[in-house]
């Protein structure tokens, strides 16, 4: 049984969600899971209606010793969905990545809810593999000559979406 918090949140929240939902699983028993069952009932997935804009970035990989640059995200362009740091003074997002590239707009984001909450509404990030089927033609070159100016062997390659619910 660990003694400090931090050994709770560390023995707790491992590298993924898969991990930490196991390690709550197997430190708080059954209920945990009951929770997270519960939980996954009520969420409620509902088309936002208005567009969202996707960036592929380039990471660099750890064992490349690589440093990568602060690039920038217009906010004309729409709000990140995720931690992204906010440039108040210019009005844009800086995102820490070695590349960058616009793929432009699809037609709608979602937007998840939970049943019984009132006002509680989050913008969610499409999974790659929808991304990869409703990307267009001219879209997908793109991503394919990003991707032959990034060696997958260098770099890690992740989408930014950006919800265009103020100009869109």
């Amino acid at each position: 049984m660990p003694t400090a918090q931090t050994e709770v949140e560390e023995n707790l929240f491992g590298d993924c969600i898969e991990c930490s939902v196991q390690n709550m699983a197997e430190y708080y028993g059954e209920d945990a899971k009951k929770e997270i069952v519960e939980i996954q009932k009520n969420l409620i997935f509902k088309p936002t209606g208005y567009p969202v804009n996707i960036y592929v970035i380039a990471v660099s990989k750890p064992e490349k010793n690589r440093t990568d640059e602060k690039k920038v995200i217009p906010c004309e362009t729409g709000k990140p969905i995720g931690a992204h740091c906010y440039d108040h003074s210019a009005d844009r997002y800086i995102i820490r990545c070695a590349g960058l590239t616009n793929l432009g707009r699809f037609k709608v984001g979602y937007k998840l809810e939970m049943h019984g909450v009132d006002g509680w509404k989050v913008d969610v990030p499409l999974p790659e593999s929808l991304l990869l089927k409703q990307m267009p033609a001219s879209a997908r070159k793109n991503l394919e000559k990003f991707k032959r100016d990034f060696s997958e062997s260098d770099y890690n390659f992740s989408f930014i979406q950006c919800s265009e619910v103020f100009n869109g």
